[in-house]
């Protein structure tokens, strides 16, 4: 199981640096690639974590969940009645 999400991983890392990498570069986006290189590799880190079944990263939802209330108020204030 572990060993399908590896390669899964490999595929998509692949896919990122052909499908937007290599374009960005050639376009001289830098800070597109700064932005979706940091978030692929949250991601990336978040399914090795996933693959070896362990714990090191956080939790995400705690993360989520402390931002509850913020939500919570903003569309109240924004509900149409």
């Amino acid at each position: 199981m572990a060993s399908v999400l590896y390669y899964i991983l490999i595929l998509f890392v692949l896919l990122f640096i052909f499908l937007a990498l290599i374009p960005s570069l050639k376009q001289k986006a830098y800070y597109e690639i700064l932005v979706a290189t940091c978030l692929f590799l949250i991601g990336l880190s978040y399914g090795v974590d996933y693959a070896l079944q362990s714990s090191i990263l956080p939790n995400p939802n705690k993360f989520l969940a402390m931002f509850k209330p913020v939500y919570q108020a903003f569309s109240g204030f924004f509900e149409i009645k």
